[in-house]
């Protein structure tokens, strides 16, 4: 008995799209063609710069940055032309960005993934990059200032603004642009009501905090300058003043390494995780987490401090036995 091919489909190789339909393509793209009425196989059916030009105009609806705008731009201008429908062009593309750092080609992963489910709404096509790997996220600790560095930077303080700007940022871990937008009128009772990423939060004004901060501003403003209030340029060139009178520079020695070196002290201190996250305002506790990357010092020193086992040679029965390295013996129960 021969068995009926009704409904049998045809093998397909994975992840391979065929071109969609000419009608599901919006009317506002122009067709690519191959001077026989239809477009190349297995890419797009617009031309590469115009579905750019259209991805981005989308993204400026969306009100996103300038920089986030800038760097979709740039990361589009890396895909193939045409724009491929196909894993294998899209990967080996990605593979071809050797001169990119990774986090640089996982940002233009990230892009192309999503301009793809974009272009799958709005053209129609395949989300082919839905099935594309990006590199791996590679573990990096962020900078903090070295307590000799920090040493410089208060030395280089020059007026009562600069004392109250550096021990604000060192002191609270917040952004730049919360410390920016920082009002008295948020300032009550020690406690400074921030507003950042995830809405407003309260962090703590210690009292030598509030000290250095006493008198600065107009009193509605806190950072104020010769002719004003201080705007947001205004407030990073005033980072960068301190910082290049302490001598120090470098991609990674701006405003932000006070919020890593904040959060990486306050852990050393002793200082929760949890605690951590709502001081930040991170959204979820994994971005409070990377701080716990305590130096091998501050863990030996944990663990001798912690460790169960000071229980049993620390006091009591088992003082005798701590110096020779030896654990006190147990008797061995009867079988």
């Amino acid at each position: 008995m021969v068995a009926s091919s009704r409904g049998a489909r045809s093998p397909q190789p994975p992840h391979t799209v065929s071109p969609p339909d000419q009608r599901a393509i919006s009317p506002d793209f122009t067709p690519l063609t191959n001077g026989e009425g239809t477009w190349p196989a297995n890419t797009f059916p617009v031309q590469r710069s115009e579905f750019i030009d259209r991805f981005i105009a989308y993204c400026r609806s969306q009100r996103l940055s300038p920089r986030t705008i800038t760097t979709y731009t740039w990361a589009l201008r890396r895909l193939p032309d045409p724009i491929p429908l196909t894993l294998e062009p899209l990967e080996l593309a990605l593979a071809s960005l050797t001169h990119l750092s990774t986090e640089s080609v996982r940002d233009t992963h990230r892009v192309w993934r999503q301009a793809y489910k974009w272009a799958s709404v709005r053209i129609g096509i395949p989300n082919v990059m839905a099935h594309v790997k990006g590199p791996r996220k590679q573990k990096v600790f962020p900078r903090v200032f070295t307590h000799d560095e920090l040493t410089r930077i208060w030395a280089a303080c020059r007026t009562p603004r600069d004392f109250a700007l550096i021990g604000f940022a060192l002191g609270t871990g917040a952004r730049i642009g919360e410390i920016w937008s920082l009002r008295w009128s948020k300032i009550h009772g020690g406690i400074a009501v921030i507003e950042g990423k995830t809405g407003a939060r309260m962090v703590p004004i210690p009292a030598d905090l509030a000290a250095l901060m006493a008198g600065v501003g107009d009193g509605d403003h806190v950072w104020t300058g010769r002719t004003g209030p201080l705007t947001f340029p205004g407030l990073k060139i005033a980072f960068k003043r301190i910082m290049e009178r302490a001598r120090i520079d470098g991609p990674k020695s701006g405003p932000h390494t006070f919020r890593h070196t904040f959060a990486t002290e306050y852990i050393r201190a002793g200082g929760d995780a949890f605690k951590l996250q709502r001081l930040l305002g991170h959204a979820d506790i994994e971005s409070s987490l990377i701080y716990v990357h305590l130096a091998a010092r501050d863990l030996s020193f944990d663990f001798d401090r912690l460790s169960p086992l000071r229980l049993v040679l620390g006091n009591g029965a088992g003082a005798g036995t701590a110096a020779s390295g030896a654990l006190p013996r147990q008797d061995t129960p009867a079988r």
